[in-house]
């Protein structure tokens, strides 16, 4: 989770000045991955986890966006 979270970040930080959909066409990739692997385990917490994370990154590159 760590990791996953450390390139959202980073992706996040790198796109400042793009669109949203490029935004979410750069990061549906490596979440889709993710959950793929961890779907076969008992995994509900990690993807609450990561998804309220992900709602809080976006949220604030959105504020920034669009003031």
């Amino acid at each position: 989770m760590k990791r996953l979270t450390r390139k959202i970040r980073r992706i996040v930080a790198k796109s400042v000045a793009v669109e949203a959909g490029t935004l979410v066409y750069r990061l549906n990739p490596i979440l889709r991955r993710w959950a793929n692997y961890y779907s076969c385990v008992v995994a509900k917490r990690c993807f609450r986890r990561i998804e309220h994370y992900l709602w809080i990154k976006l949220w604030s590159w959105a504020t920034k966006k669009h003031t």
